[in-house]
């Protein structure tokens, strides 16, 4: 689809509006023909936010953003930003950065999977692309090699297919080429983007498909939809295939050959490339003599044991599949249907409310409105029906752990079906060559009085003896290191910024603004400390290793981990290993202790003694 439009007669559409798959944010202008021509074309599909960043219009200019997330200069005033939140979907993550190069549109160009920076952007912000936009292997990013084809790899445009066909031809670019940091192809990222045309074309032209990353995982076991089917399609059909050709040669080859690939928008024909029109004719020469003297097969009798063959595939990929998704229960099915047509029911009801009446409904569910007037009022009429009627969700939900290391989900999974002999290794070795290091190394006179500590959400965790360890990790939202009293000063902080919140509300982080809820709810925040009387490069290391298990972006760490000494050669599987390893003794030690959380009546009284 496409549209001609003018921003008030200037053709500088890009300059006024931000278009992304997930939403569309446009500028407020004196006229409203422009923001009208793309709600009425984009708003069934995606939310259209009338909005200004610092009180300008030129929204395309000064943001950056993809279906991801959306990040926004430092000079978004508290107002703007709270809008924006209310408006975009709840997937999309929001950050303002303090970035020298205000106008980040001019700076940074991005998609949903690649980005092109300035030189002289800040780390900060190119660590702001990989939290919050989502770019998936970012080592590729800011690296002096082009992966073209890694990059090419994610994009479902016909342009980046035409690019791709167009290297592989020229013959520069190998199909299995490895990034060096997770030692990916280009088939892992398209896979694990469910891009299913790019997947073709690049097993076309000699993409392995057995190729395996650090993390031993194959394009199947990363991949997503549509192409996890079809490369479980692919995998069984060529074993069967191999066997009905050993056992039948001459039957085999009777048969018509599948006609050539013909490419129709950049899509390869999926016959010719499931077929295996490359296994050696010297496998097959010795199964003949052995053959010649056996009775010729009944076609019918093939094709009635094709067709028992192919339903036992099919099965198959049904039940290899179903164990990677997660399958709504026919059972939930009407319920949630219930809850659409409740929901579209309400909204009719909420369009006759008047503006203060809608912005007072919300407030009484505890939702903060940013600016509401009747271009956005159907937004806010929507998540006040979803507030009414769907149910909040319970502690003992299953928490999701794709956005954590491979590392830890791997650590997951092993300690909730148990199997304790696959987790032994995990992380011993880094153990073993840390404690021996510092023991041996560490003078005297060096004070060993540091420690490390995880600040928790007790809300998140489950009261009886089931708790998981995935319900666990999911509580931390920081990690910590110090000495003395140093986990109570985050606390201290967070109490007295109640006090400067209206003269300098930049001061309030999110760990502040995480705790500051938690006491607003009635809820405390517990405090654990582990691994005491350590060195202080050994607590680096250690909460290094557990911030780098976790995710900074599940987390509300700042910085990410440091690891001196002898920690600095560590490759990341390592200090992943050594983090998952980390976190699991810090899960077990709390199943014992069930440490107390602190409310903010406790930190005051404290405070007041020293």
């Amino acid at each position: 689809m496409a549209l001609r439009v003018q921003f008030e007669a200037s053709n500088d559409v890009g300059v006024f509006c931000n278009l992304t798959n997930a939403y569309c944010l446009v500028g407020i202008g004196s006229s409203e023909n422009f923001y009208s021509v793309l709600e009425a074309e984009l708003a069934d599909h995606i939310p259209v936010i009338h909005c200004s960043i610092a009180g300008i219009r030129i929204v395309g200019r000064v943001t950056v953003g993809n279906r991801h997330g959306l990040l926004v200069p430092n000079a978004t005033t508290d107002q703007e930003l709270q809008h924006l939140r209310n408006s975009l979907p709840d997937s999309v993550k929001i950050r303002r950065i303090d970035e020298r190069l205000s106008a980040l549109g001019n700076v940074i160009s991005c998609n949903d999977h690649v980005a092109i920076v300035h030189a002289e952007i800040s780390k900060e912000t190119e660590q702001a692309l990989v939290d919050v936009l989502g770019v998936e292997f970012a080592p590729m990013i800011f690296a002096r090699e082009p992966y073209l084809l890694h990059l090419l790899a994610g994009s479902e445009t016909i342009t980046a297919l035409d690019a791709a066909k167009s290297l592989l031809d020229s013959g520069y670019n190998d199909p299995n080429e490895r990034e060096p940091t997770d030692n990916i192809s280009p088939l892992h990222v398209a896979a694990a983007w469910n891009n299913l045309a790019m997947c073709q074309l690049l097993i076309h032209y000699g993409a392995d498909v057995n190729a395996r990353d650090i993390d031993k995982r194959r394009p199947v076991d990363v991949a997503d939809k549509q192409c996890k089917q079809f490369l479980l399609r692919l995998h069984k059909r060529r074993r069967t295939d191999k066997s009905k050709f050993r056992k039948y040669p001459t039957t085999v080859f009777a048969r018509p050959m599948p006609s050539a690939a013909r490419r129709s928008s950049s899509l390869i024909n999926e016959e010719f490339l499931t077929s295996d029109n490359t296994d050696d004719g010297r496998e097959i020469e010795n199964k003949i003599t052995e053959n010649e003297d056996k009775p010729q097969v009944n076609e019918n009798e093939l094709n009635e044991n094709d067709e028992k063959s192919q339903d036992q595939e099919n099965k198959e990929d049904e039940e290899e599949i179903e164990e990677g998704f997660e399958v709504l229960d026919p059972a939930e099915e009407p319920a949630f249907k219930k809850q659409m047509e409740q929901e579209q029911e309400l909204c009719k009801q909420f369009s006759a409310l008047k503006l203060d009446d809608l912005k007072a409904r919300l407030h009484c569910k505890n939702f903060k409105t940013g600016p509401m007037d009747a271009r956005n009022r159907k937004v806010y009429e929507a998540k006040l029906a979803k507030l009414e009627v769907r149910p909040s969700k319970e502690n003992g939900d299953r928490v999701s752990i794709r956005n954590y290391c491979p590392v830890l989900q791997k650590f997951i999974l092993n300690v909730e079906r148990e199997n304790s002999g696959d987790n032994q290794k995990i992380g011993q070795a880094e153990e073993l060559l840390l404690r021996n290091h510092f023991t041996q190394s560490t003078p005297k006179q060096e004070v060993v009085s540091f420690f490390c500590y995880l600040l928790i959400d007790p809300s998140k965790l489950t009261q009886s003896e089931n708790l998981s360890f995935r319900q666990f990790i999911s509580s931390i939202f920081y990690v910590g290191k110090g000495k003395r009293s140093r986990p109570l000063q985050h606390l201290i902080h967070a109490s007295k910024c109640r006090n400067f919140a209206k003269t300098r509300p930049t001061q309030r982080t999110e760990k502040l603004k995480r705790i500051l809820q938690l006491w607003d709810r009635g809820e405390g925040v517990i405090s654990m400390h582990l691994f005491h009387n350590i060195h202080s490069a050994e607590a680096f290391i250690r909460e290094g290793a557990m911030i780098e298990a976790i995710g900074t972006s599940n987390l509300t760490n700042i910085v990410r981990g440091t690891f001196p000494e002898i920690a600095s050669n560590w490759t990341r599987q390592q200090i992943t290993e050594f983090g998952s390893l980390l976190l699991h003794k810090a899960f077990v030690i709390f199943l014992n202790e069930r440490c107390r959380p602190i409310f903010e009546a406790d930190v005051n009284e404290m405070d007041g003694r020293w």
